[in-house]
């Protein structure tokens, strides 16, 4: 018998990398027969983006991601949390005036630009002109959220590292870029100068209202949704470029406050912390209830990093052994390595690892995740993909 599950249409509110919205229709034909989310509890331990959830939209859901700010942002769009929507309007705002500086900045930087170019300005003399130019136009006098003369300097960085590049693009290239293409650039510094100033001081903050509105501003538009943190444990994902100057945030908002989204949120439940941790509480809570769970763990590789923490072999066993013992029908959706494999071949029972498929990233960062892998799909119960509606 197939599952009662068709697709809502929903998307998820949030880019997250390792994402299973294309994988969607694959996953569909692994779900337990019968499953109906208009009367099954759906229980997810590694929530991120929630595709499989918002495409299914249960009624009741009990979720859980290890990341405080994910699952503090969650919170705050099911409660429209009044602070929460504030500070993203101002960001909003700000987008949008971001632009407008872009226009008063336009002449002075095709002026400064064409001194690079002809090699007639060093790096000390480009810094006293750029100091020289935001003094006069006040850049942040446009800004609401952001109205600190601290966002002078890294404005004034983004730009000289913008026209020095470019110069030298020009020169190693032998091209030249049309004044078009150069206010795009100017466009770029100045949106990645905002993006990497709140990038670098909303981490601090806790998960205050505004401090989980920089979040989602942050995951909008750090660079293919990647989620990396240096040696400091701090998010160091640069902002996403040129194709990305004009993205709409104000639209990306007020989808946060579509009424048929609130109605899906309403009966979830955010849980935050360890995902055994996590299956402790749910299962003594909802043991003998109807129930799905569905996992996208972390994957078997040396970049195995979610939010700051890391996700080792050990971590692996726990998660198969307890996926093993589930009180429900379960599916889970990993990388293919040979040692997964072998994990989950050998816990034996009603345990199933059912034929891979591939998968195709969008994006990777300095090669550091690779574009075409294979996924497995295991199931605590016996099912026939091809009989799925």
């Amino acid at each position: 018998m197939a599952s009662n599950a068709s697709s809502s249409g929903l998307k998820p509110l949030i880019k997250w990398p390792g994402g299973k919205g294309r994988e969607l229709p694959i996953i569909r034909r692994f779900l337990a027969p019968g499953f109906d989310p208009r009367t099954t509890l759906y229980v997810e331990p590694f929530f991120g983006g929630g595709a499989v959830f918002f495409d299914m939209a249960p009624k009741r859901a009990v979720v859980n991601d290890l990341s405080p700010h994910l699952i503090g942002f969650y919170r705050a769009v099911q409660a429209e949390d009044s602070a929460f929507f504030a500070a993203l309007g101002l960001l909003s705002v700000d987008w949008v005036a971001l632009g407008q500086m872009t226009g008063d900045l336009e002449k002075d930087y095709l002026r400064l630009f064409s001194q690079v170019r002809a090699d007639r300005l060093d790096r000390d003399g480009l810094m006293a002109e750029l100091e020289s130019v935001l003094e006069s136009h006040e850049p942040t006098a446009r800004l609401s959220f952001l109205n600190s003369d601290d966002f002078y300097a890294p404005l004034q960085r983004s730009l000289d590292s913008k026209l020095r590049r470019t110069a030298n693009l020009e020169r190693k290239h032998e091209m030249r870029f049309t004044p078009e293409k150069n206010i795009e650039h100017l466009e770029t510094a100045v949106r990645s100068a905002y993006y990497t100033y709140l990038r670098d001081n909303w981490q601090p903050f806790g998960l205050e209202p505004e401090a989980l509105a920089v979040y989602y501003f942050i995951r909008e538009y750090c660079y293919g949704a990647m989620f990396r943190y240096n040696k400091e444990g701090k998010f160091n994902i640069p902002y996403g470029g040129i194709a990305y100057n004009k993205k709409d945030f104000a639209a990306k908002v007020s989808r946060l406050r579509d009424p048929i989204l609130q109605v899906q949120l309403a009966g979830v439940r955010f849980d935050q912390g360890d995902f055994e941790s996590f299956l402790d509480r749910v299962e003594a809570e909802f043991r003998d209830e109807e129930a799905f769970a569905f996992f996208d763990p972390p994957y078997d590789t040396d970049f195995s990093d979610y939010g700051g923490a890391s996700f080792d072999r050990g971590d692996q066993e726990r998660l198969a052994a307890r996926f093993a013992a589930l009180p429900w029908p379960g599916l889970l959706v990993i990388k293919e390595t040979d040692y997964i494999y072998d994990l989950y071949s050998r816990l034996g029972g009603d345990v199933q690892v059912h034929a891979p498929f591939d998968k195709t990233y969008s994006y990777n960062v300095r090669g550091r995740n690779q574009r075409q892998t294979r996924h497995l799909i295991v199931t605590n119960y016996s099912v026939d993909p091809s009989e799925a509606g």
